[in-house]
């Protein structure tokens, strides 16, 4: 059994690769949060977030 295949409009999928990552948990309906101690270890920018299972 094969799947179909979905074709999108490209102006679609500029559109959502565009989005942040907070956009798109803000979009899907999750909460979540900024982790406030997160320090970055390799690199000295960067965040990290805690997403609340549903």
């Amino acid at each position: 059994m094969s799947r179909a295949r979905r074709s999108f409009p490209p102006a679609l999928l500029d559109s959502l690769r565009a989005m942040t990552v907070q956009e798109t948990l803000d979009r899907l309906g999750l909460y979540w949060k900024r982790e406030p101690g997160f320090v970055p270890v390799k690199e000295g920018f960067g965040e990290q977030w805690n997403q609340k299972p549903t």
